[in-house]
């Protein structure tokens, strides 16, 4: 009985991925511009690449290739066989999340990440930029998960862990959207690829621009990672 109460007060703390945790844009850009390469195609710089990350790859592909381009779908094999081989070339951790990243995991509260990134991918680069971290989901795209803005898998995580109170971090419109269709609290970080502008369409219930500042807002022990 008494395990039962600890469980009870858990918070769970759900992060977006691209964006939120993982400053990812440089290898998608690289990869995606090979593609573009590939069929003769002008690259697009990394400015392009920002506004599209988060929404899911297929979406980035469709956009960057426009309404009159014909092989979308063969763009979109190319794009994810390229990135998965080179997805942590130069992609790395922003600058204090792993610190609050074990600081929640040391905690006693849940930690999870959910992303429109297919579920190999997802599980691939959280576990070489956070090797010593223990996430208690990681969660991407598969036959089973709807992507973001849906909310059904985030609503699953929390019938699934029964938290005393769920958040939701996210650095775009998208995963605010998510948190609002969960009915959970949404938490907008600035040091993403959206504006400040951008984010408070949404009416986020709280705004970060530094990692130390939503940390402190945890009311967590700091804990540096091994």
């Amino acid at each position: 009985m008494h395990y039962e109460a600890l469980m009870e007060n858990k918070r769970l703390f759900v992060f977006d991925l691209d964006g939120t945790i993982v400053d990812t844009v440089e290898d998608i850009a690289a990869s995606m511009n090979a593609v573009l390469n590939f069929y003769g195609l002008p690259t697009k710089p990394l400015e392009h690449y920002r506004k599209l990350v988060g929404n899911g790859t297929l979406n980035m592909v469709t956009k960057t290739l426009g309404d009159e381009f014909d092989a979308v779908e063969e763009a979109h094999f190319l794009f994810e066989l390229n990135y998965k081989e080179n997805c942590l070339v130069r992609s790395k951790p922003y600058p204090g999340i792993a610190v609050a990243m074990a600081s929640i995991a040391s905690s006693g509260d849940y930690l999870a990440v959910l992303t429109n990134k297919i579920q190999p991918l997802a599980q691939k680069i959280v576990a070489a930029m956070f090797p010593n971290i223990s996430f208690d989901a990681i969660v991407g795209l598969s036959p089973e998960n709807k992507a973001k803005p849906n909310p059904d898998t985030l609503i699953r995580l929390i019938n699934q862990f029964k938290p005393v109170e769920c958040f939701m971090i996210g650095d775009t419109i998208v995963d605010l959207q998510t948190a609002r269709n969960a009915g959970v609290n949404s938490i907008a970080v600035l040091w993403g690829y959206s504006s400040s502008k951008e984010l408070q369409t949404m009416n986020p219930g709280r705004v970060f621009s530094d990692v130390d500042s939503m940390l402190l807002s945890f009311g967590l022990e700091v804990v540096v990672p091994a």
